[in-house]
């Protein structure tokens, strides 16, 4: 799986936000609960556009314990999420106002 979380990244990184999400689903199912590879599962959604995805994907990553509410505030692979009530009602549960 590291292998994966690492050719995700470079995919991501350099705009091919499909492929990346495609690694990023397969790590979801290789590694479940783990919270890390659920918040990048959801950048990517947030990335493809994919808006409601993203945030469920991003509530189970804090169910799972991702606990970095201060990152996902400023994570720019999340702001498209900016504008739904929802992500900041999340981070409000985790401590951080609008």
């Amino acid at each position: 799986p590291e292998t994966e979380d690492i050719q995700s990244e470079v995919y991501t990184r350099s705009g091919e936000y499909e492929k990346g999400l495609n690694i990023d689903k397969r790590l979801a199912v290789l590694c479940p609960q783990n919270p890390l590879v659920f918040y990048n599962l959801a950048c990517s959604f947030a990335l493809t556009g994919s808006s409601e995805e993203s945030l469920e994907t991003l509530e189970a990553a804090v169910r799972f314990g991702y606990d970095e509410p201060e990152h996902m505030k400023q994570d720019q692979d999340l702001k498209v999420l900016h504008s739904d009530e929802r992500f900041w009602k999340l981070l409000e549960r985790l401590g951080i106002k609008k």
